[in-house]
């Protein structure tokens, strides 16, 4: 899906997808190779989910970042908001922006 990109040569050709979505019983991140995790809540995925997608941008990827809403539709999420948030209650220490 997505290819790594030199610092040099950023290109915005590369996207990486990540997507929260409940599967099973559990919620879980889906990424460019595979499925990541299992977590009882969507906030939880969904903020673990946004810290992959922060990492993957300082790293030169364009990301987007989707999630399954209560509907079951997909629907982009808003990196920002999820980063604060568990910033906010301590469980990411450190953000790359």
């Amino acid at each position: 899906m997505g290819r790594r990109i030199s610092a040099a040569r950023v290109s915005h050709e590369a996207v990486l997808r990540y997507a929260v979505l409940w599967s099973g019983d559990a919620w879980r991140i889906f990424g460019p190779r595979r499925p990541m995790g299992y977590f009882r809540s969507r906030e939880h995925a969904l903020m673990a989910g946004s810290r992959l997608a922060r990492e993957a941008q300082a790293a030169g990827y364009e990301v987007e970042f989707l999630a399954q809403a209560p509907t079951g539709e997909l629907a982009h999420e808003d990196l920002s908001r999820w980063c604060t948030v568990a910033n906010a209650r301590g469980q990411i220490r450190e953000l790359v922006v």
